[in-house]
């Protein structure tokens, strides 16, 4: 029996409709996969041919011929990994069988309990459903003694004892990292790190694939925490593309409930690669972050480090390149893919800020809503508004607050935002009210750079008078690098027909 054939049949009616709407809903590329989970008979008594699917599922094709046969094989491959989704989800989807098995035995109806068992036997095993698993090979263990069958019994307690020990070495491995990395005592001696780390590396060539995946995530995770130069080194990227190899190949994995491996996975990864930074990994894997959040329906209740850096991450990306607004025609140059874009990221904002006890920290609330705004200022007048609202509503409501490190982003988004309304009046209240905040205090001079040149090209354009020209050349000519890779400058000097700065 096949092992999608086995999930199938041991699933109940519940976790199989989620499934199956999770399947049909994937992609255009669910047609086979949901053909296939149609053509299962969910009764466990009847088992069906390779013949028989081939049949209903290749119509035009020879069953019986070797081509449809591998075609077949591979569909049951990546349908049985699809099962992630329920693995991610609902980790304990097999549990159920438990109780099924149970009813059938006390019903006197031994020989249908077993083919549950052992198809539960088989898929928990494999899926590392370390409880459902247990609990299988003590029924099955039981069984053995009452029939009197010792060689048996002793083989499966002899596994029981095997299963047992890779869910304490979980047990372990989450107690170990809770207990030494600490912020607050963070070793600053490179071999004391590793001796910290070294728990970890005993388990990487686990036979628990858990286990394993566990162990190599806390030694990475673990190497950025304490800001290992090594964490940077393309060996390290290997290992992090090695261990996100291995969740995809095993998809089908069960997890500690709330836990998303993969995802923390692709947060390392998209860290690793922000180092040197590559437009098209880093924006494609950031993309894949927040998308893949959605599928996982535990995140409904949290705000997780990798969203909120993948938000951040493509809010950079989107700035430094269409951050245009101040021109009559924005709307029209921006690309379609990018105003889908930019319409996921405002969704996924909306949703996080007006959940505040999702982020869960005054920090988070003011770091994702400066991010949000940073967003809205690059699309219409009235998400330029809403920005200025909600950056006026964050000064306000944590001034007290010592929230410095977040000053001089939120002015510029701000300041960015009257200069695309023309609203120059609130521009300059805005750029003397930054002025005052940041006096004598150290500031992120990208920013910096950002404000005064939005300031003087908005006093120019409101005056007409050269002395801001003069100021807006002396800055230029002061920062000259900084001028040359700032493409809002850039934006601003040709539209504004600024030719005189080149």
């Amino acid at each position: 029996m096949l092992q999608i054939e086995k999930v199938v049949k041991l699933l109940d009616d519940y976790h199989f409709d989620v499934f199956r709407e999770y399947v049909k809903n994937i992609s255009i590329r669910s047609y086979y996969p949901l053909l296939l989970l149609d053509s299962i008979n969910r009764s466990i008594e009847l088992e069906q041919s390779t013949e028989e699917f081939c049949e209903e599922i290749y119509i035009e094709d020879n069953p019986n011929d070797e081509k449809t046969k591998k075609k077949f094989f591979q569909l049951a491959h990546y349908t049985f990994k699809l099962t992630q989704f329920l693995s991610r989800n609902y980790p304990a989807y097999l549990a159920p069988n438990i109780n099924k098995i149970q009813h059938f035995i006390n019903n006197g109806h031994l020989n249908k309990a077993n083919l549950y068992l052992n198809a539960l036997l088989d898929i928990s095993e494999k899926i590392e459903d370390f409880g459902t698993y247990i609990t299988a090979l003590n029924i099955q263990a039981l069984q053995y003694e009452l029939q009197e069958n010792i060689k048996d019994v002793v083989k499966s307690y002899t596994r029981q004892a095997e299963i047992i020990n890779y869910r304490s070495l979980v047990n372990q491995i989450y107690l170990y990292r809770q207990q030494h990395f600490s912020v607050k005592s963070k070793p600053k001696n490179n071999a004391d790190i590793e001796a910290i780390l070294s728990f970890f590396t005993v388990h990487f060539e686990s036979e628990s694939l858990v286990v394993s995946a566990l162990s190599q995530y806390f030694y990475l995770h673990g190497l950025n925490f304490f800001n290992v130069e090594s964490f940077f080194d393309k060996a390290t990227f290997d290992k992090i593309e090695k261990l996100e190899k291995l969740l995809e190949n095993n998809s089908y994995l069960v997890f500690p409930f709330l836990e998303d491996l993969e995802y923390r996975v692709a947060y390392l990864k998209l860290r690793s690669l922000i180092q040197n930074f590559d437009d098209n990994r880093v924006i494609e894997l950031s993309t894949k972050i927040l998308d893949n959040s959605e599928a996982t329906f535990f995140w409904k209740n949290f705000a997780s480090q990798p969203e909120i850096f993948s938000i951040a991450v493509q809010a950079s990306y989107l700035s430094s390149k269409y951050n245009t607004a101040f021109k009559s025609n924005h709307l029209e140059t921006l690309p379609d893919d990018v105003k889908k874009r930019l319409d996921t990221l405002y969704n996924r904002c909306e949703i996080l800020i007006n959940k505040k006890e999702i982020l869960n920290a005054e920090t988070k609330i003011v770091n994702l809503t400066a991010i949000y705004a940073g967003i809205l200022i690059l699309g219409n007048d009235k998400n330029n508004k809403k920005a200025i609202q909600l950056l006026e509503g964050l000064l306000f409501t944590y001034q007290q607050i010592p929230f410095h490190a977040y000053i001089d982003p939120i002015f510029a988004v701000k300041i960015s935002a009257y200069f695309n309304l023309k609203d120059y009046e609130g521009l300059e209240n805005g750029y003397r009210r930054y002025k005052k905040m940041t006096d004598k205090k150290s500031v992120n001079p990208e920013n910096d750079f950002t404000i005064h040149v939005l300031y003087y090209t908005a006093k120019w354009l409101e005056t007409n008078r050269n002395q801001y020209l003069k100021k807006l050349q002396k800055l230029i000519d002061e920062t000259p690098e900084r001028a040359r890779n700032t493409k809002l400058l850039q934006d601003i000097i040709g539209y504004f027909d600024l030719d005189f700065f080149n």
